[in-house]
């Protein structure tokens, strides 16, 4: 019996995690994100919150189900994962590309594990599939972002209005 590559990525899942965790931190030294969530949901509220997020998201994609009657939509699940991490991006000031990114390094990360042999051509099948159904997730969290930035963008006019106390449109 041949391995799938689901099969492979769970065997490989830490790593894939943990490098995928990285790259959600981004590089920055003050990053709330890069602490690890080691001491638990309190003494790290953010680095917890991505890590159990990135890795239901990513356990989503090992189950290979099919998101169903519209290919770019994203299940609830992973969507409500996804969401978490989107909330937490959307706050920094970074660009939505640069914001974002992360779900692209997640085929970078993928194809590296993959890689340690034969193994991207065995699967090169399994792995477009697989990297369609990231694409679908990109789709999802630029989708996520716009609503973020669009929440944060009404509580800043509706604190205007309040601290100048006009009820202006």
């Amino acid at each position: 019996m041949q391995l799938t590559i689901y099969d492979e990525l769970q065997a490989k899942k830490t790593n894939i995690i943990n490098r995928w965790r990285r790259a959600i931190a981004g590089p920055s030294e003050t990053n709330p994100f890069t602490g690890g969530a080691g001491g638990g949901r309190f003494a790290n509220p953010a680095a917890y919150a991505v890590e159990q997020a990135a890795t239901a998201v990513f356990h989503w994609l090992l189950t290979g189900e099919d998101p169903g009657e519209n290919p770019g939509e994203t299940p609830a699940e992973p969507r409500q994962s996804l969401s978490e991490i989107i909330q937490l991006k959307a706050v920094q000031a970074l660009r939505p590309g640069e914001a974002l990114a992360f779900i692209f390094e997640l085929k970078d990360i993928i194809s590296a594990e993959l890689t340690g042999g034969d193994g991207a051509m065995i699967w090169a099948a399994e792995l477009r599939k697989l990297e369609r159904r990231i694409d679908g997730i990109m789709l999802t969290a630029f989708e996520l972002y716009a609503d973020q930035r669009q929440r944060i963008a009404d509580i800043r006019v509706a604190e205007m209005k309040r601290l100048y106390r006009r009820d202006a449109v």
